[in-house]
């Protein structure tokens, strides 16, 4: 995980969901999951939701890259990028990361 900028992690924020999902993507890069083929197709899956334009420029490959890979689910045809991230989906995320 990395702060949120200014070299300030913000421990004690709430995380929103674009934040969760990119700390999974860039441990996927670390272990070598992240696959060219679903890179590829990550702009393409992430275009494809109403609120695509409010995902966080640093987050956008991420997202994408959870979408088209099938780690990532919307919720009722949005992303929903700066909602806060439940206890619920921490889980299925971990779930399917895990399923890699």
């Amino acid at each position: 995980m990395a702060g949120i900028g200014g070299n300030i992690f913000a421990g004690d924020e709430s995380v929103e969901r674009e934040q969760m999902f990119t700390g999974y993507y860039r441990l996927a890069q670390l272990q070598g999951k992240v696959t060219e083929e679903a890179k590829a197709q990550a702009k393409e899956a992430l275009s494809a939701y109403a609120d695509a334009d409010s995902v966080s420029e640093y987050a956008r490959e991420a997202m994408g890259w959870g979408l088209a890979s099938g780690m990532l689910k919307g919720m009722n045809g949005r992303l929903n990028p700066h909602g806060k991230a439940d206890r619920a989906q921490f889980c299925a995320l971990t779930e399917r990361y895990c399923g890699l």
